[in-house]
């Protein structure tokens, strides 16, 4: 692993993370001003306004850790993590907001 591409895989991690919260911070505002949502609907989306960007910060913060214990290259894949979160909840949104 290298210094510059850590730095730089954390950097855009830290940047993915202010977006993921951005993204669900105004597309669940959208979808709760524009339906009525049950309990269950509203706790999901105030739940993906905090795992998202911590699954980007934690992936950053477990790569750098990675580095420092000299670890192999193979370490660059957590970068990954917040791959899937993002994904479920796309996909969520855009069904729940689908939904008459």
């Amino acid at each position: 692993m290298t210094l510059g591409w850590v730095i730089a895989g954390t950097i855009a991690q830290l940047m993915l993370g202010m977006m993921s919260f951005l993204i669900v911070a105004f597309s669940a505002a959208g979808i709760a001003n524009e339906k009525t949502l049950n309990k269950l609907q509203m706790a999901w989306l105030n739940i993906a306004l905090y795992v998202l960007p911590a699954s980007c910060f934690f992936s950053a913060g477990f790569v750098a850790w990675c580095y420092y214990q000299d670890v192999t290259t193979s370490a660059y894949y957590w970068y990954l993590l917040p791959a899937p979160f993002i994904g479920f909840y796309l996909i969520y949104a855009i069904r729940l907001n689908s939904k008459n």
